[in-house]
């Protein structure tokens, strides 16, 4: 059991069916990321055109001040966005780099489990 807010804050990255988004999307593919703290319920949710590490990375990087406190942790799955390493990272993903920037520990979800 969580005890404190940014103790652990939950990132995932789902794609937006048309039907939800309210107007003409002209064929561009819509994505929701979601952050959820875990001992309070506060959520923070961007849409952006790309299911991409810059993304999250640029969402990572925003995040404690949007939730308005610190982060120690950040749990996500292993898809892409979250692992792709980037050229020159010395072998860390984008999505590292950022939390690194922040100390904020990443830890990740189990692979196939939700």
């Amino acid at each position: 059991m969580k005890t404190y807010p940014g103790e652990l804050v939950q990132v995932d990255i789902k794609y937006v069916p048309n039907q939800c988004i309210g107007f003409d999307s002209k064929g561009i593919s819509y994505y929701q990321i979601t952050a959820i703290d875990t001992f309070s319920s506060k959520r923070v949710l961007v849409v952006v055109d790309e299911k991409s590490a810059p993304h999250t990375a640029l969402f990572a990087e925003k995040l404690e001040e949007r939730m308005r406190f610190k982060i120690d942790c950040i749990q996500t799955d292993n898809s892409s966005e979250f692992m792709s390493v980037q050229p020159n990272s010395k072998g860390k993903t984008i999505f590292q780099l950022v939390l690194d920037a922040f100390s904020i520990q990443h830890i990740h979800t189990k692979p196939y489990s939700p």
